[in-house]
């Protein structure tokens, strides 16, 4: 069984995978990502030379992300955004109890768009999800979401220690940039909510062994 996670509208629909792609990666892998990596957050992501990749830097993602505020539209209140036990995107992973396979770099799926097979949600501990519920439903516009959202393709993908290193001993050698949460640093200190993506050389297309993306896309 699959179940498909899906949001109201349409935003970044022109950078939405196609649909029998989508089914593919989560028949092969138990999870696919609606949305395909993007260039953003004034990275220096020169269309034709760099290609912005699904993994990210685990330590980096999970000591470094956090975020202050969200307002995208009007109705989102930041009065109860920020939480008062979890800083980082770590903090908040550990303590929810999540198993995902220790590896260097871990694929995040933005936008909140995505579709897992029934199996990959059972395979996650019960009381995992219970803490999850509880605290996603803090409020409506809070940060936990925003840990969430970087580690649902993690929690839900099929892919166990040997395959997630198998992916890093793929991908390392080719990544030719890194996403830091506060952009370059030769430009002004804009946040960005990709922090840790990984970006390889246009020219190379690979496929990940037992990742949930298959083969790179180019831009």
């Amino acid at each position: 069984d699959i179940v498909m996670f899906l949001k109201g509208n349409n935003r970044n629909q022109d950078y939405y995978v196609p649909i029998d792609l989508l089914f593919s990666h989560v028949s092969n892998s138990g999870f696919g990502c609606v949305r395909e990596p993007t260039c953003d957050c004034n990275v220096k992501c020169i269309k034709g030379l760099q290609t912005p990749s699904m993994q990210h830097d685990r330590e980096y993602l999970t000591k470094n992300f956090t975020i202050g505020e969200y307002h995208r539209v009007e109705r989102d209140e930041n009065e109860a955004f920020l939480s008062e036990k979890y800083t980082f995107l770590g903090d908040w992973k550990e303590d929810m109890g999540m198993v995902i396979p220790e590896s260097e770099t871990m694929p995040v799926c933005y936008g909140g768009l995505f579709a897992a097979q029934k199996r990959q949600i059972l395979n996650q501990p019960e009381e995992t999800w219970e803490k999850m519920e509880s605290s996603l439903s803090r409020a409506d516009n809070i940060v936990e979401g925003h840990f969430a959202e970087r580690l649902w393709a993690s929690i839900l993908s099929d892919v166990d220690i040997k395959s997630a290193k198998a992916v890093d001993k793929a991908i390392l050698p080719r990544v030719i940039n890194m996403v830091h949460i506060h952009g370059p640093k030769d430009k002004s200190h804009v946040f960005c909510g990709m922090a840790g993506m990984l970006y390889h050389h246009y020219t190379v297309v690979f496929k990940l062994p037992s990742s949930p993306y298959g083969a790179s896309r180019h831009p």
